[in-house]
């Protein structure tokens, strides 16, 4: 079996958070490739310049997540934001292209909340990707830079939610059929937020401060 290529990155700031994401994947005897956002380690990231948007959170110098991914990905690979940290092995068999984690849908009144707008929702988080390397994912990720013009917020979460609503209208746990890719939808148990039980990755919300606390 191919080792697992974890891919993330950080800046001098998120230092703390990268390295003990670095630590513990390295524990689990994946391989890891790291990028730089600014004053940390690694390759130097891409950046994106948002020409389109004068939203203040994106007027700097942002990293490009489609680039970033696109550059390092190699054989089976997980994209993690750096605040994420890798509490168990992971049993992910691969058998898809591209695989998302998505919330339980709420219901109310018989119908699914929050399903249609899953950027805004929480519903699909662009944090924990899981990709095998081929010719047509490489032409997804490049498809995924192209919508980030066309987003309202510039968020590349936004971007990638917006692809996928072309093509999924049932966002069940499952295999899905986008752009003739085979796109596993994940429970959050790939990346969840409070460390619930039976939990993989874990994924801290929240600003810097209310992340850092969980790493003294």
């Amino acid at each position: 079996m191919s080792t697992i290529r974890i891919i993330t990155g950080a800046d001098k700031k998120y230092s703390l958070l990268a390295d003990t994401l670095e630590k513990e994947a390295l524990s689990f005897g994946y391989e890891v490739k790291m990028f730089d956002y600014g004053g940390y380690k690694g390759e130097k990231a891409p950046v994106l310049f948002p020409q389109t948007h004068e939203i203040d959170v994106y007027k700097a110098k942002i990293p490009s997540k489609p680039d970033i991914v696109l550059k390092g990905l190699k054989g089976n690979s997980i994209y993690l934001d750096c605040d994420c940290r890798i509490l168990k092995k992971l049993d992910v068999k691969f058998d898809f292209d591209l695989a998302f984690t998505v919330r339980e849908p709420k219901y109310q009144d018989g119908k699914i909340l929050g399903h249609k707008f899953p950027h805004i929702t929480g519903y699909l988080n662009a944090g924990v990707i899981f990709l095998k390397e081929s010719d047509k994912v490489r032409d997804f990720l490049k498809y995924w830079k192209e919508e980030l013009p066309f987003t309202e917020t510039g968020s590349d979460q936004e971007a990638l939610t917006n692809i996928l609503r072309r093509h999924i209208t049932d966002w069940s746990y499952g295999l899905k059929d986008v752009m003739g890719l085979k796109v596993r939808l994940l429970p959050m148990t790939y990346n969840s937020e409070n460390k619930e039980e039976n939990a993989k990755i874990v994924h801290y919300c929240g600003t810097y401060e209310d992340k850092i606390k969980y790493y003294k």
